[in-house]
């Protein structure tokens, strides 16, 4: 069984992001898909069916979309900004 997404949430991921020039639409765009996947990690995301749970399923989900957000905004990069509003 795994743990649940606030347990998951809790702590940091380091998003290495020294090799891209995030003022560009390319660089920013890598930068977001990374940002992207750390966080999945960090909150447990996956498909309900394989949470088995409602109740998981949507805390995975709020973590997700508040993390996200915490580090985009923590960045500040107009360009990533962007792309995180439109998401």
């Amino acid at each position: 069984m795994a743990a649940s997404p606030s347990q998951f949430g809790e702590g940091s991921i380091q998003v290495e992001y020294g090799n891209l020039n995030i003022n560009t639409a390319a660089g920013a765009k890598a930068l977001y898909g990374r940002l992207q996947k750390a966080t999945a990690a960090a909150c447990d995301l996956r498909p309900y069916r394989e949470l088995g749970s409602i109740g998981l399923y949507n805390e995975s989900r709020s973590c997700f979309k508040a993390k996200l957000s915490a580090a985009v905004e923590r960045i500040s990069n107009d360009k990533l900004t962007r792309l995180h509003k439109i998401g």
